[in-house]
């Protein structure tokens, strides 16, 4: 009996053996997530703002107004992000992305100031919305492209949606007042820089940017830097989840176009910076 279970024991053991070969072969080779042909990115980000805005008049320079401390508006706020990258071949790739900042507030105004030919005196109790969507798309151009990384350079071109609008109220002894401004504006931002995707394992990536330029474009100055970093863990060959973070700085200074005087044109500046941590759902296909 003993004999009988020894053998049967060795040719289970030797079947089991001959067989892996068999049942390696029969699983998913392991994905390389740096040639993936498309991934869709869907983002939450806690986005931080730090925001002065100044709209100039033909008296002079305007008031620069702090939209967080001066107009309490959010300073920080949860708003979603996605994306879709492209790998057109082994060295180019485009992406889209849109991250949505929307925020809204309000405050009781401490000092006088002018906005958008308005005066807000103090006292007024103003209600305030300002968004600032951005809008990229990033050519990437690896001139180095392995297997485990892919170094190169990166060109974004993008657009900057503001929407701002000052609504100001004061009621005193039965009085009451009332001063209301708005202004939307979309302002062209692009940067140049390089980029670094590496495979650290067969299931976790690394990914770095950066990227800076001065753009003047028509009657808009602008100086844009860029960095983002993104750690990238893929527990499934289709599905991946992304820890990363992002950081924008944008100054524009926006020149008088005398011809557009009478479709409410104005000068200014607004300066920008948004840090925005984020964790992503990324699918590959």
């Amino acid at each position: 009996m003993t004999t009988l279970r020894l053998l049967a024991g060795t040719l289970a053991a030797l079947a089991v053996t001959l067989g892996a070969p068999s049942l390696l072969g029969a699983q998913a080779p392991i994905r390389n997530h740096l040639y993936d042909k498309f991934q869709l990115i869907g983002a939450l980000s806690t986005v931080q703002f730090t925001t002065t805005i100044r709209f100039d008049s033909d008296e002079g320079q305007g008031t620069d107004i702090d939209v967080e401390d001066d107009l309490g508006a959010s300073s920080s706020v949860v708003e979603p992000r996605v994306g879709l990258r492209w790998n057109i071949s082994r060295k180019h790739t485009l992406e889209f992305g849109y991250q949505f900042a929307r925020r809204s507030g309000e405050r009781e105004v401490q000092n006088d100031f002018e906005y958008q030919g308005e005066t807000y005196e103090a006292g007024l109790l103003v209600k305030t919305k300002f968004n600032s969507d951005l809008a990229s798309l990033t050519w990437r151009w690896a001139f180095h492209a392995s297997d485990k990384s892919k170094i190169g350079a990166t060109l974004g071109l993008g657009a900057l949606f503001f929407q701002t609008a000052l609504d100001g109220y004061l009621s005193v002894n039965d009085q009451s007042a009332e001063v209301s401004a708005s202004r939307d504006l979309t302002a062209p931002v692009a940067g140049i820089g390089a980029f670094g995707n590496w495979q650290l394992s067969p299931a976790w990536y690394l990914e770095l940017d950066v990227r800076g330029l001065y753009i003047p474009i028509s009657r808009f100055e602008a100086i844009v830097g860029d960095i983002s970093a993104a750690v990238r863990w893929w527990p499934l060959q289709w599905g991946g989840l992304e820890f990363g973070a992002g950081w924008n700085s944008v100054r524009v200074d926006i020149n008088k176009d005398p011809e557009a005087v009478l479709t409410g044109d104005f000068e200014g500046q607004i300066k920008y910076r948004m840090i925005q941590p984020r964790v992503a759902l990324v699918v590959a296909f």
